[in-house]
């Protein structure tokens, strides 16, 4: 008997997947460009890079998953919604009605604030790592490729090793 995967891990590991797949290309880039920049000859300057976008509104699906398993988990371990449900007693109209405001309420909240702080977090994680490599390559190329040989490596081993393991 198979176990149906519930619909939140559905959407959260597609998604998953495919920032990981962007984090290593942006990694790489930034290889890249840290290399570029090197090359150029020009002086080492500190930059801002905002390479990560906030999904737009539209994606509900991705918000929905992100709310259930986030603020929605915490307020249904809280027993808020028992609580509410306590509140309404027998009618279920108002208490669905009620239910669906607070979800969308939860929605938003998390578009306005939760996921602008965590994509405004991975841009500055993006903006110091691209910062620090140029740093490095500055002050020792030879320790950079080094640095870059061993990811390279570290990677298409990790890929192999993937390969390796799944039927």
């Amino acid at each position: 008997m198979s176990r149906r995967t519930p619909w939140f891990e559905h959407v959260l590991s597609e998604y998953s997947r495919s920032t990981v797949v962007a984090v290593s290309a942006i990694l790489a880039v930034l290889l890249m460009l840290s290399l570029v920049q090197f090359v150029k000859g020009g002086a080492f300057v500190w930059n801002d890079i905002a390479l990560i976008d906030q999904p737009d509104i539209l994606s509900r699906t991705f918000y929905s998953a992100l709310t259930f398993v986030s603020i929605g988990a915490i307020l249904y371990q809280l027993q808020f919604y028992r609580f509410l449900s306590w509140i309404f007693g027998s009618d279920r109209s108002s208490y669905k009605e009620a239910k669906r405001i607070i979800w969308v309420g939860l929605i938003l909240i998390m578009y306005w604030y939760i996921v602008p702080v965590i994509v405004d977090l991975l841009n500055s994680t993006v903006s110091f790592a691209y910062n620090v490599s140029l740093l490095v390559l500055y002050l020792s190329p030879v320790l950079f490729i080094g640095v870059a040989g061993l990811f390279i490596v570290a990677t298409v081993y990790r890929v192999k090793l993937k390969n390796v393991q799944t039927p």
